[in-house]
This record gives structure tokens, C-alpha cells and sequence, in this order.
């Protein structure tokens, strides 16, 4: 089959680009960084329109979009995530032979829950992120009697070469350096935590030669607290850092827990595979980028 991955520079398109291409599959990456094979600017159309034309994929990956929330803005959400979206859904829907496309969504769209959150949870966006994400699902069901298309709610993902902007990035890298002190906001929230890898295996698998529609979570069902994390990173590496608190790293109107219930992407991959947290971490601990 043909592949055709957005996103591709990004953390995640990086990692499922590499998973493909080591199943002996003959995958396309679109973006703008070293990863990517080819340039493509989601938002425009004709750009969109070209690149599916010609590389007429079997399967599609969209991934592109916005990943480090604090520094967009609402305007460049929904130019990515909701116009981007439809470029793409109308040029693949256009071909003789449509492909099955897979959209990143996000667990943000869920309501806050004390119980592991499912595909059927009641739906709350509280950010501009979260609206956005919520309104590119909105206009991709229009195109669902056209194309297969399932909506990926991912939770978190982590993993060798994420950005240290990013939580667990941001402490395996200051417990690598051993740096005396590491600042963080809320300690107590949970969240759960899906090895990349995995996520990217998912993928995959979820887009095989019968592939799945509708809507499911990619998570772990697993919750971790930063608390947690640091827990671990001094088993890990002997180093205890202290602990510096800004009241301005807390997210308004952040739940204390957001935990997915896997049970339906289980039953769609053929069960679920996950690494140990700890065992990722350690991965991160060792990986020189």
C-alpha cells in the first residue's frame, strides 16, 4: 500500500514515518523539516490538491497541526487544524480510489471525568486548541459517506526525541544534565502517558488492510502524576533535584485527571502494547537528542 503521513517533522510523524518504513511499506512524509520528503502547505488547496493527486495514496496519516499550545494562536488553530483538514479530505476524496484516512484529534475535546474517559464521554473544549480539534471532527463527519475515516483522540505521547517543552521531556532532559533544580506548576494532576512508539504502532495497525472508522482513543489507560515521574527519573538516574513550584506553569481550567479507557482501540488492534513507563524513560535518559 501507499502511505501517505502529514505532519511528517513533527514528533509524532517522525516516529510513524520510521515505523512504516520498517514494515516494508512505501510511505510519503509531508512537511517542512529534515524528516519530511516533500514540502506541503496544508492550508492551501491547490498545494493539497497537487501532492494527492500525484502520489494517489492507499492510506493517510494526518498528523499536521499545531502541537505546543501556549504559543498559538486561535486564528492559526483553525487555519491548520479545520481548513488544513478539509484541503486535504476534499483532495483525497476526489480520487477514483479514495484512501482511508486517520485525523489526530485530541483528548481535550472530553469533559473533565474522575473516570477513565471513553469515545461516547461528554465533549467539553475549553481552549482554543481543544475548539479547534473539536470543529475539524465536525467537518470531517461530512465527508465520512465519501472516504473511511477514523478520528484519533490521542492523550499524550512521549518519547525519545520529543521537544523539552514538554513535560517529560522537560524532566528526563534536566535529570540527564542532573541540574540541581527543575520548575514545574501543578504536581499533584494526572495524565496518561503513551509511549510514541507505540502510539506509531497503533497507527498502523488501525489502518491495515481492514481499516477502522468511527472514533477511538490512543492511550494507555494509565495515569502518571508529575509526582510520579519524578519518582521515577531519581530511581532511575540516583539524582533528586529539587523541586521549584510557578503558580504561572498551571493551565486554567486543566482537569486534575485526564486517563483514556483503551477498550476500543484493544478491540481494534488486536490488543493493546504498551512499554512501562519506566522502561521509556529510560529510553529518554539514554537518547542524545
Amino acid at each position: 500500500m501507499r502511505w501517505l503521513v502529514t505532519g511528517a517533522s513533527g514528533f509524532v510523524g517522525q516516529h510513524v514515518l520510521r515505523a512504516l518504513r520498517a514494515a516494508g511499506q512505501d510511505a510519503v512524509g509531508l512537511g517542512f523539516g529534515r524528516s519530511a520528503d516533500e514540502p506541503c502547505d496544508m492550508t492551501d488547496p491547490a498545494a493539497v490538491r497537487a501532492v494527492i493527486l500525484d502520489r494517489r495514496p492507499d492510506r493517510v496519516i494526518h498528523l499536521a497541526g499545531i502541537a505546543f499550545v501556549p504559543t498559538s494562536a486561535a486564528e492559526e488553530f483553525h487555519r491548520i487544524h479545520v481548513d488544513g483538514t478539509r484541503h486535504l479530505l476534499a483532495a483525497c476524496a476526489a480520487l477514483v480510489s479514495p484512501p482511508a484516512v486517520a485525523l489526530a484529534s485530541s483528548s481535550t475535546v472530553y469533559a473533565a471525568s474522575n473516570q477513565p474517559l471513553t469515545e461516547s464521554s461528554s465533549l467539553q473544549p475549553l481552549s482554543d486548541y481543544s475548539r479547534s480539534k473539536r470543529v475539524m471532527e465536525e467537518e470531517a463527519a461530512a465527508w465520512a459517506g465519501r472516504l473511511s475515516l477514523l478520528v484519533v483522540r490521542s492523550f499524550n505521547c512521549t518519547g525519545p526525541g520529543q521537544d523539552t517543552r514538554f513535560l517529560v521531556a522537560k524532566l528526563t532532559d534536566a535529570f540527564r544534565r542532573r541540574l540541581p533544580s527543575v520548575t514545574l506548576g501543578a504536581t499533584d494532576s494526572r495524565r496518561d502517558f503513551t509511549d510514541v512508539r507505540d502510539a506509531a504502532d497503533d497507527y498502523l495497525r488501525l489502518l491495515g488492510p481492514s481499516p477502522a472508522s468511527g472514533c477511538v482513543n490512543l492511550c494507555s489507560g494509565r495515569a502518571f502524576s508529575p509526582d510520579d515521574l519524578l519518582r521515577m527519573l531519581s530511581e532511575l538516574t540516583g539524582h533528586r533535584p529539587d523541586v521549584l513550584r510557578d503558580p504561572a506553569l498551571v493551565r486554567s481550567g486543566e482537569p486534575s485527571l485526564a486517563v483514556g479507557n483503551p477498550s476500543r482501540l484493544a478491540s481494534l488492534v488486536g490488543g493493546l502494547r504498551r512499554r512501562p513507563l519506566e522502561s521509556t524513560l529510560a529510553d529518554m535518559l539514554s537518547d542524545p537528542s
